[in-house]
């Protein structure tokens, strides 16, 4: 779990990992999709995959309040994970729970409900686990998290993005 900075390193990251979007054939349709769907007035005035960039740069990386000035994102909430008020309120990405289970920092602790298993490899799952505090010692239960497994991050950022902002406001 981690603390949400905004700095240089982070701006290029973040600009980096746009531009790597930006050239995938999911935010293609993504871009098509909002063209002719948006009910989001800001994704209206989107013509251009650059201003499906910024547009999505804002609302994946702006920083927010959940309880003190700019201490989350959605992008912190969904792929990274968050912790507030000694709870685990994020972390929806299969691969980062993978990689926080190899460095010993989750433990799995099996799957709760309905797991719904697609022909194209992905699964929709939810997950418990237990995840190790910055805290030596300190261990936070995530009773309830909902991942899609074997889903590529641009997957994701489109369909939660089209969502967002083509879905009922």
């Amino acid at each position: 779990m981690t603390t949400y900075k905004v700095n240089a390193e982070a701006r290029h990251e973040q600009t980096t990992f746009l531009a790597a979007l930006a050239a995938t054939p999911h935010l293609e349709f993504a871009l098509k999709y909002i063209k002719a769907h948006a009910k989001d007035e800001r994704a209206k005035r989107v013509a251009t995959m650059p201003e499906l960039m910024k547009l999505l740069k804002d609302i994946w990386f702006t920083p927010y309040r959940r309880w003190r000035p700019n201490d989350s994102s959605g992008f912190e909430h969904v792929f990274v994970g968050e912790e507030s008020r000694g709870k685990i309120i994020g972390l929806h990405n299969w691969i980062q729970v993978y990689l926080e289970e190899k460095k010993g920092n989750i433990d799995y602790l099996g799957w709760t409900g309905r797991q719904d298993k697609h022909d194209d490899g992905v699964t929709l799952a939810t997950i418990k686990f237990a995840w190790a505090d910055d805290k030596p010692g300190e261990v936070t239960i995530k009773p309830v998290s909902t991942i899609l497994v074997g889903a590529t991050p641009e997957f994701e950022i489109a369909a939660l993005s089209l969502a967002f902002l083509c879905g009922e406001q």
